[in-house]
């Protein structure tokens, strides 16, 4: 029988005999076999085979089924396919129709019914519907992932419940959860977090097969073995069906029966000890012996995974109650109560500290200082306290030898830099986070990382480095199916093009964003996302984009969610306000915002401008001069290019109004100095130019 396929689902650039668009690193390899339904399309042979069968092709209809292929996000035009394929021959509307036809009988597709090629009439072609790549063909060298620390990172996937008895379901993320947390005590294992195996799971589709889920976690998570389970019954005994696999090994297969689950899960744990090291094993043993406690923890993990915080509270608690002296339920606890924004989880996590010092058990301090640093950098807006915890977490991650621990704390030191209004120690931050995840493999994060670091450059004025950089990180994160973080993304690229002058590019973006976010149901990414695309309909004249993405982030952060949300959210508003011209409306949106959140650094000083804005506008000078103060006293203004311009620019307003022309036309060309591109320097420009208009000199105008 041929070898099974392990096809990876990925968006983006497809390489083949075309050039790749987008981005790709330096010495990737690229997918050699495309699947999609029963069609299998192998690049470097130039085949097609449908239902396992080759199919005849001619070379510029496979050169266009490539091509569609690698530009599925978008329509392709009728003059692209003709100028990329056929380059400087004439090629008729015939010819190229012909040739897609022929696509579609290699594939398998219709015309009068198509799955796979849509007709756009009138303008060209599109490739729907989603795609498996796979490197899976042909020898290829096998390259084991560097580990940190001399450790072996191991994934563990959810088991697969197939008793066809509901109440087995926990098994699914609980026992596996408890098997990863009894390998952790081998310190020659490191067990990557279960969360983020499941956010890199969640780029699969729900029907993937185990394959998929395996070839994901070696390619996206950099681990060396993954570990598969199902459970099964056969009469009244239960079976654990096990599979430990390896980058180009055969995998490791065997079976355990058990009544007690909790026992099944310790010689798992101990088979897969004994499988990864064959003679020199050890002897895997649980926190804990009591069946019933055991099952409460890994129900409570499971739940907690499942975002039902509450319900995994109650089981927590329960846990710590008959378990007094265990540091894991603890630990769990206060991840719980950090979750919940709950004041007790200063209190207990200073006696978790304590009790974890005097164990010596270095993993639940640094994971302690880490959730304690998240605290009060999200929620206490106390980003000094956070860098604290964070600089205590990163030293005892040092001796730990867990990469993706010290990324982690890397990442959210960033976080604490940038609320800090350090952007030059972010970037370092982020820099030594990308660093981490890459020495371990995991480059689930790094287009995340990405992200921000280019938001650092658009803060310092480094608008076309931030461009690249942000886009660089939507291709990433759209690679690994991250679609919240790929929409935020986009959302950003949006308004960094707007401010760059490519107002046509950020509104065709910021179009195929508000499409997205109708399907986005994080409330945090559907207000970021209001307050970039605010800035790019407004600037478009898209009114009634503005009313709908107003409309998508009232339903979506109405329930009383996390107070972070609400700045982004008051931008959106504040920008259809500025559009309808109601001075009064917006006036009540800034001062609500500030009432609720203070310390809110860009969406603030966002609010700030918008309103110098309409004041200058409807000429409300007695005014301006409070709002100007506000925005020069801001921490974030001095990085900040438009707020800038937007106090210069208030100031000529005004000496124009008192008839002191050269004060105006001096601070105008004074900012056409200090912004050589992009929309501010054009508006400037404008502004000025009107001036001269009316000082008599037309020709310099």
């Amino acid at each position: 029988m041929p070898e099974r396929a392990r096809p990876v689902v990925r968006e983006g650039a497809l390489a083949g005999t075309l050039p790749r668009r987008g981005n790709c690193k330096e010495g990737m390899a690229a997918p050699n076999v495309l699947r999609f339904g029963s069609c299998e399309v192998h690049v470097h042979q130039r085949e097609v085979r449908l239902d396992g069968h080759a199919r005849e092709i001619a070379p510029k209809a496979f050169d266009l089924l490539l091509m569609l292929v690698n530009e599925r996000h978008r329509v392709v035009s009728k003059a692209e396919l003709a100028e990329t394929l056929w380059q400087h021959q004439e090629v008729s509307d015939s010819v190229l129709a012909r040739t897609v036809m022929k696509v579609r009988q290699a594939i398998g597709d219709s015309a009068a019914q198509p799955v796979w090629i849509k007709t756009v009439h009138g303008y060209g072609y599109r490739f729907v519907g989603e795609v498996f790549e796979s490197l899976a063909e042909g020898p290829a060298p096998v390259s084991m992932p560097a580990q940190a620390g001399g450790r072996t990172r191991v994934g563990v996937l959810p088991c697969e419940n197939q008793t066809g008895d509901h109440s087995f379901d926990w098994t699914q993320f609980g026992l596996m959860a408890l098997v990863g947390h009894g390998l952790e005590a081998d310190d020659r294992l490191e067990v990557v977090p279960m969360q983020t195996m499941l956010e890199a799971l969640g780029r699969l589709p729900r029907d993937a097969v185990v394959l998929d889920k395996v070839q994901l976690a070696l390619d996206a998570l950099g681990v060396t073995w993954v570990v598969w389970a199902r459970l099964r019954r056969q009469g009244v005994e239960l079976w654990l069906d096990y599979e430990l696999s390896q980058a180009g090994s055969a995998p490791r297969c065997g079976s355990l029966c058990e009544r007690d689950l909790v026992v099944m899960g310790q010689r798992f744990a101990q088979a897969i000890s004994s499988a990864m090291f064959p003679g020199n094993g050890v002897d895997v043993e649980f926190e804990c012996d009591d069946p019933f406690v055991n099952q409460a923890f890994s129900r409570g993990i499971e739940l907690f995974n499942q975002q039902r915080v509450q319900s995994a509270a109650k089981l927590f608690d329960l846990v710590r109650e008959l378990q007094p002296f265990s540091l894991a339920p603890r630990l769990w606890c206060l991840q719980v109560q950090v979750s919940l924004g709950e004041p007790e989880a200063e209190p207990a996590a200073d006696m978790l500290l304590e009790q974890a010092r005097q164990r010596g058990d270095a993993r639940v301090q640094a994971m302690t200082h880490l959730l304690l640093g998240r605290m009060k950098l999200g929620l206490r807006c106390d980003a000094e306290g956070a860098l604290a915890h964070f600089s205590q977490a990163e030293e005892l991650a040092k001796g730990l030898g867990c990469a993706d621990l010290r990324a982690t704390v890397h990442h959210y030191f960033g976080l604490a830099e940038i609320a800090s209004h350090r952007l030059h120690d972010a970037r370092s931050r982020f820099t030594l986070a990308e660093a981490a995840f890459s020495a371990s493999g995991n480059s689930l994060h790094v287009g995340h990382l990405n992200m921000q670091i280019a938001m650092i450059e658009e803060c310092e004025g480094n608008l076309f480095r931030a461009q690249q950089r942000m886009k660089d990180a939507v291709s990433q994160m759209k690679a690994h199916r991250l679609r919240g973080y790929a929409t935020v993304g986009t959302a950003r690229l949006a308004s960094m093009n707007a401010t760059l002058g490519t107002l046509d590019r950020a509104h065709k973006e910021a179009e195929e964003v508000l499409t997205d976010l109708e399907a986005l149901e994080h409330p945090e990414h559907v207000a970021i996302c209001s307050d970039a695309l605010a800035r790019v309909l407004c600037e478009s004249g898209d009114v009634k984009g503005l009313e709908r993405l107003t409309s998508i982030a009232e339903r979506l952060t109405s329930g009383g969610f996390d107070p972070r949300v609400l700045g982004p959210k008051a931008v959106a508003l504040a920008h259809l306000a500025l559009w309808r011209g109601d001075l009064t409306g917006l006036r009540g949106i800034v001062d609500r915002a500030v009432a609720a959140r203070p310390q809110q650094a860009e969406p603030l000083l966002m609010l700030y401008w918008l309103h110098l804005r309409a004041l200058s506008a409807a000429r409300c000078f007695d005014e301006t001069a409070s709002v100007r103060e506000r925005i020069r006293s801001h921490p974030i203004s001095a990085f900040h290019v438009e707020s800038r311009a937007a106090v210069t620019r208030s100031l000529a307003a005004e000496h124009h109004a008192w008839g002191d022309h050269e004060a105006a036309l001096s601070m105008l060309n004074t900012l056409i100095c200090q912004t050589s591109f992009g929309r501010e320097h054009a508006r400037a420009r404008i502004d000025a130019a009107w001036l001269l208009a009316e000082l008599g000199q037309p020709g310099t105008a």
